[in-house]
């Protein structure tokens, strides 16, 4: 558990390369919920590639899973 409110996928990647680092043994499993602080803000394909960059760090360890979740649509949106 390493989430910071409101970060940005760079701010993010940095702190998941610095996490790796330092890290004795890598996790099983990462979680990685990230993007929905660029919208707007951050071009898509900068975010996308910050997302994959932090995906392949964290499959350093051939045996770790990677859960990515996203936000699920705001209700006025599903249909």
């Amino acid at each position: 558990d390493d989430g910071v409110i409101a970060e940005k996928t760079e701010a993010m990647k940095m702190r998941v390369q610095r996490t790796v680092r330092l890290m004795d043994e890598t996790p099983d499993v990462f979680v990685l919920l990230g993007g929905s602080n660029d919208v707007l803000i951050v071009p898509p394909e900068k975010s996308f590639q910050n997302l994959m960059d932090m995906i392949f760090l964290m499959t350093q360890n051939p045996k770790a899973k990677v859960i990515v979740l996203t936000i699920p649509d705001h209700p006025s949106e599903q249909r």
